[in-house]
């Protein structure tokens, strides 16, 4: 299976991580092997300089070690716990170290720990330089933040590796150009494998910070400058290591000392014309691809506007690109000039405000200015064009604005669509209906005149239950629709008493059983009548029930609470009101006050609480009347 080059990337830093380590530990082993065996050498690599100090070489030993440990993903648990006790106490070590010099404290830990001393000129060997304490304790806080098992960034271990790794070829180069740093003066110098120790143990720190930091982030990619940077860095280091053996190899191949200096600096101007060369590839390469990337956005921009067009050009709809400022049309298609009436070069000399109807303006020109203000996104309504020709359309008009990030809107997109068919078809449909309202409403009317003809007493009981049936609605917050539908049902209620004889229902005396129950087939009867009208209302389920009772002592089925319809809850309120509260042949009037204290009485029981609340309110807080009250 292939690799992937993210993949890969850490995988390559860990193999760097790992042979820098195992180098730094080459080196403090042989600066221990030669403070052991009495070869001087293996410590200072040359008997012209300071050996490395045996704390110095554990301490690069530990860390190496661990260093490699963590490269090879072998520091788990335990392992992890020891590994940062050897760090810390590395960077404990230096930092001691460095205290000791610069502050003047003699805390003496490194004679107790290293007891023999020998002497190297004017200063002794086998103790640690407090410059070397101070890069070894920026190199274990380094290690530290990289072994800690939560990461958030790599930024600060591996700009400490960077920062180790440059003050390790600082001191490396010194004893290339034959000017070792801190020899001669009263501070102990660092040994050249210290050096060469720390410049190996900073790129082994900076590459186990991992792609993430900040020096190999600077490294990445393909910028200008990380690619300069990818030339420049190595070559540079290169040519600073092999100065110092070009000056003495190719003059010493000559017996002209001339030709070999010619020979040496025409070497450095090769490497210049290389280095320059390098760079104006890296340079024009990151050109070219700018240039490639702007003509494949040109092209992009091109296609994308000829698509624009053709589909501007050829939609459906009316679509016109406005001025915000002005209202003025900039772009507008032919379907839009076909709505409207007018060409093309007519539509973007005029402005929206001319061609809307004066009745339907302030409304476009209110949701113009949210659209403007950022109140709102978009906007949609049905309003009417004046044509060239004097004559209306109307139309579905969607405004959208076109505006930058955090910019205010200099242009709108104007989507219009012709609804003229589609509104004389619902002026039609409306037409219709109304017509078909009229013609429900004479029905209703011509059936309560048939009982009225017959019994004017219960006509007129019809009327005014109708009126406080529609009043008890309204309280209760129905809508209109549905209050209309009361009116309906109000009216008709009563209907299946034309099929009782007119001396029952006007008899003054007592009935009998037979009349009774006569009488209390009327609501059967009148669903009978009505079951085969189709309202938009349940009437004929309201006659029904107007008689039934919350405890299921009504008739005729007697249904119990939610079995009733909301519409007969109403009307059995209305109808006990009313018919107490009016005369009848065969009694008087007994009044309001009595009426509504019987459903008071009676609240929850028989009638529904909410709506003898309603009926109650109406005639003690909103002064209801019946417009014509059923009096002798």
């Amino acid at each position: 299976m292939a690799t992937s080059r993210g993949q890969s990337a850490p995988t390559s830093l860990k193999r760097v991580s790992m042979v820098c380590s195992a180098a730094v530990m080459i080196l403090g082993m042989l600066g221990l092997a030669g403070w052991f065996t009495g070869l001087r050498g293996l410590a200072a690599m040359s008997r012209d300089y300071i050996p490395m100090a045996s704390s110095t070489a554990w301490s690069f030993l530990f860390l190496g070690f661990v260093l490699f440990l963590h490269g090879s993903r072998r520091l788990k648990d335990r392992g992890l716990g020891l590994g940062l006790a050897l760090v810390i106490l590395t960077t404990v070590f230096g930092f001691l170290n460095s205290l000791e010099y610069f502050v003047g404290v003699d805390l003496s830990f490194e004679e107790v720990l290293f007891p023999t001393v020998q002497q190297f000129g004017y200063v002794v060997t086998n103790r640690m330089s407090p410059v070397t304490g101070g890069i070894m304790f920026l190199s274990g806080v380094s290690m530290c933040l990289i072994l800690r098992p939560y990461q958030t960034t790599r930024n600060l271990p591996g700009v400490l590796g960077s920062l180790v790794a440059i003050l390790g070829l600082i001191g490396t180069t010194g004893y290339l150009f034959g000017t070792p740093l801190l020899h001669g003066g009263g501070v102990i110098p660092m040994a050249v494998t210290t050096t060469i120790a720390f410049l190996l143990l900073g790129v082994g720190l900076t590459a186990a910070a991992g792609p993430d930091s900040l020096p190999l982030r600077t490294l990445a990619g393909p910028s200008v400058r990380a690619r300069l940077l990818r030339v420049f860095l190595p070559l540079t280091v290169s040519i600073i290591f092999a100065h110092e053996g070009l000056h003495e190899i190719i003059p010493g191949l000559f017996c002209n000392h001339a030709m070999g200096a010619a020979l040496l600096a025409l070497g450095f101007a090769g490497v210049a014309v290389l280095l320059v060369a390098m760079a104006g590839g890296a340079i024009s390469y990151d050109l070219d691809r700018a240039e490639v990337a702007r003509q494949q956005a040109e092209a992009a921009r091109r296609q994308s506007e000829e698509r624009f067009r053709a589909i501007f050009e050829q939609a459906a709809v009316g679509v016109a690109m406005m001025e915000t400022a002005t209202g003025r049309f900039l772009m507008v298609n032919q379907q839009y000039c076909d709505i409207v009436g007018l060409a093309p070069e007519e539509m973007t000399a005029t402005t929206f405000m001319a061609i809307t109807h004066p009745e339907d303006l302030q409304a476009d020109l209110e949701n113009m200015g949210k659209l403007r203000d950022g109140l709102s996104r978009q906007f949609s309504l049905e309003e009417r064009y004046r044509r060239k020709d004097g004559s209306q359309v109307w139309v579905n008009l969607t405004v959208s604005p076109m505006r930058g990030e955090g910019e205010a809107p200099n242009y709108h997109i104007a989507v219009v669509e012709d609804i003229t068919q589609r509104k004389m078809a619902e002026a039609e449909v409306q037409q219709g209906l109304d017509k078909l309202h009229r013609s429900l409403q004479g029905t209703v009317a011509v059936l309560a005149n048939i009982l009225e003809t017959k019994d004017p007493y219960t006509a007129g009981h019809q009327r005014r239950v109708a009126q406080l049936a529609c009043a008890m609605a309204r309280e209760l917050g129905w809508s209109e629709d549905w209050v209309e539908g009361m009116q309906v049902q109000g009216l008709l209620h009563d209907l299946g008493k034309i099929a009782v004889p007119t001396e029952i229902l006007s008899r003054p005396g007592k009935i009998s059983q037979v009349e009774l129950n006569l009488i209390k087939s009327h609501p059967e009867v009148g669903y009978d009548i009505l079951k085969g009208i189709e309202f938009p209302w349940p009437v004929a389920q309201t006659v029904l029930q107007h008689h039934e009772r919350l405890n299921g002592s009504g008739y005729p089925a007697g249904l119990t609470a939610q079995e009733i319809i909301p519409e007969a809850r109403v009307l059995a309120v209305a109808d006990v009101v009313e018919a107490m509260s009016s005369h009848r042949p065969y009694r008087p009037g007994l009044g309001i006050e009595t009426a509504l204290q019987e459903v008071t009485d009676h609240k929850g029981k028989l009638y529904d609480p909410e709506v003898v609340d309603a009926c109650v309110r109406l005639f003690t807080e909103k002064g209801f009347a019946f417009d014509d009250p059923g009096q002798p």
